[in-house]
């Protein structure tokens, strides 16, 4: 009996050190699925991540490619890597935003140049500063367009109304006149500068070379649509104000798109002095009142300088200096603004501008600045051959009145 005992409590024995090592195997196998499954999980959350950007990515390229009106728009650069990005191109020439398609009429030809094509940013500065330079730019209503196909319409009036009872005639109202519209083409033209960059300053690390380029290209731009504002042909550039079509017939005979002048009544010099304060009244009384809310006085130095010298017939000054900081002068109660575009006093001249520019004239900004480096034409520098383009032209034109320096 003492052997068949013996039998059965190794038996067990035997049972329980295979129970106990084949549970030890089982804990070891339950903890590797448990690692493997917490592994994959993450490896697909890694995954959905990268789909995630590669996303967001796709979406910011196709936003760059619309703002920028052109098609396949480079890869994105930000206001953070700009200066490092302008910086490479200068100094090496290397270039991985080039621009290869565009669209219009040189489509293809800046990325044939290998030219780089700005970020936004720059554009927004380059305006703001420009502004700076260039006061005039932030009198007039500054617009950015994706296209130089703008066509701006202008509502001309003659919208009809009429009394009638509660019934009318036969149940109907009598017709009224339909209003008339008219179509304005903005003239745009290219704007070209060529910043210059020594090898020097290249080779100093702390030499900002976005600063130099904005400002340099800032106040060469801002300088010459200020002058096309006022003086613009509207053949590859915009239309100036002073080059439309003058009349002395008041707004609502006059022909849309042209401007109503208000003669000096000398031939060659400012009104005289015993008719000084009429004429410009008469200029104030001109503008619709609509308008007269924000006009102002736009004018040359020695326009301004004579205008400080007007007086009623009481002897007192028409022109009242400003005392606060950053406030204009004002002449007749409306300010003055210095502009030296503006032609001086001459026979036939148009030296004195009175209205609200935000109204009358409007100029577009075309999205998409390009830079063009050229290390060839200059041994001590590098260019950057840097061009934009800009159109204008009067929007309005009963919103702005002028003098011009005749006898009648």
């Amino acid at each position: 009996m003492s052997d068949e005992t013996d039998k059965t409590d190794a038996v067990v024995s035997a049972f329980e050190e295979f129970k106990s090592t084949y549970d030890a195997k089982l804990e070891e196998t339950g903890q590797a699925i448990t690692t493997l499954t917490d592994a994959v999980n993450n490896l697909t959350a890694a995954v959905s991540n990268v789909e995630e950007t590669v996303d967001t990515v796709a979406e910011e390229q196709k936003s760059i490619s619309v703002k920028s009106g052109r098609i396949g728009a480079p890869a994105i650069i930000t206001k953070s890597n700009w200066g490092l990005e302008l910086r490479n191109y200068v100094a090496t020439g290397l270039n991985t935003r080039a621009v290869t398609t565009q669209t219009g009429a040189n489509a293809g030809v800046i990325g044939a140049a290998g030219g780089y094509l700005v970020p936004e940013e720059f554009d927004k500065n380059l305006i703001t500063l420009a502004q700076d330079v260039a006061p005039l730019l932030a009198e007039v209503d500054v617009q950015s367009t994706s296209t130089p196909d703008v066509k701006i319409h202008v509502d001309l009036g003659g919208t009809g109304s009429s009394w009638v009872d509660e019934t009318g005639t036969n149940g109907l109202y009598d017709p009224t006149n339909t209003p008339s519209f008219a179509e304005v083409s903005v003239p745009f033209g290219t704007l070209f500068a060529k910043p210059l960059i020594s090898h020097y300053a290249l080779n100093d690390a702390y030499f900002d070379v976005e600063a130099l380029v904005t400002d340099r290209v800032a106040t060469k731009f801002a300088k010459e649509v200020a002058s096309s504002i006022i003086n613009g042909t509207g053949v590859n550039q915009p239309k100036g104000l002073l080059t439309h079509t003058t009349a002395a017939t008041a707004d609502s005979v006059r022909a849309f798109g042209t401007i109503q002048y208000i003669a000096s009544g000398q031939a060659a010099a400012l009104p005289a002095a015993n008719t000084y304060a009429n004429k410009y009244i008469d200029m104030v009384t001109a503008l619709n009142p609509i308008y007269r809310a924000n006009a102002k006085w736009y004018a040359p130095r020695s326009v301004v300088g004579e205008l400080r010298k007007v007086q009623d017939a009481n002897g007192n000054y028409m022109w009242q200096q400003s005392l606060v900081l950053g406030q204009p002068s004002s002449f007749l109660g409306f300010p003055v603004v210095e502009v030296e575009d503006i032609p001086g006093v001459a026979a036939g001249s148009l030296s004195l501008i009175f209205g609200d520019l935000k109204q009358a004239y409007r100029v577009y900004d075309l999205v998409g600045t390009t830079m063009l480096r050229d290390p060839y034409s200059y041994d001590a520098y590098i260019a950057l051959k840097t061009s934009k383009r800009f159109g204008g032209t009067g929007a309005n034109t009963e919103a702005v009145k002028v003098m011009k320096i005749a006898a009648s």
